[in-house]
């Protein structure tokens, strides 16, 4: 299995890269750019490569999970994460697709500057929404003694949805931390172009 998703992972590096430049001379603010541009997409890459592999293990764990359960809460839990599995699997799979424009499109560099602080603030919303589904599931957990004939669904519902808005919670961080790492990078040379006066007429051209 690992080395499937080794060679899954290489073949998603490969389908991404652009085509190879020719090198000498001075590094330009364009080059400079393109090349910050391409570290964004590719911790987007990685970051859909393992949330799909995430939402695949879920849809298959779940349906296992929901045929093998002799339990009505036990069954809720794993329908839940078998849609929530699908919903990430999709999402990667627009994410790598969105990846791969980006790769091959030419983009000015404030066009560049404005998709990774776009970038950033989608994965906020992201921890916002992760957090809200979290506590939503821990309170249906919470409400599952007094649910009545509901106390099966919302423990079991309850339960994948605290655990499933902690992970993205974290995963969300964690993207967010890696795009972050870059932010002074981007200051700074954004900072240089204004200065300069040049640097908003460069493309990123492959």
């Amino acid at each position: 299995m690992k080395v499937v998703l080794f060679f899954i992972t290489i073949g998603f590096y490969t389908w991404l890269a652009p085509p190879a430049q020719a090198q000498g001379g001075a590094i330009s603010f364009r080059d400079t750019i393109a090349a910050y541009h391409q570290e964004r997409i590719l911790v987007n890459a990685n970051g859909a490569i393992l949330l799909g592999t995430g939402g695949l293990i879920s849809t298959a764990a779940g349906t296992i999970g929901a045929i093998a359960a002799t339990q009505p809460d036990t069954r809720y839990f794993y329908q839940t994460g078998i849609a929530f599995g699908l919903v990430q699997t999709a999402f990667s799979g627009y994410w790598l697709l969105q990846c791969r424009h980006q790769s091959k499109t030419h983009y000015g560099s404030t066009q560049a500057y404005n998709l990774y602080s776009g970038n950033k603030n989608h994965l906020l919303a992201t921890m916002g929404i992760s957090a809200l589904t979290a506590g939503y599931g821990a309170y249906l957990t919470s409400k599952a003694k007094t649910a009545g004939d509901q106390q099966d669904l919302y423990r079991g519902a309850g339960t994948a949805m605290a655990l499933q808005g902690v992970f993205m919670l974290l995963f969300s961080n964690i993207t967010y931390a890696k795009h972050q790492k870059s932010d002074k990078k981007w200051q700074r040379i954004m900072s240089e172009m204004q200065f300069t006066g040049n640097g908003f007429s460069y493309t990123l051209g492959y």
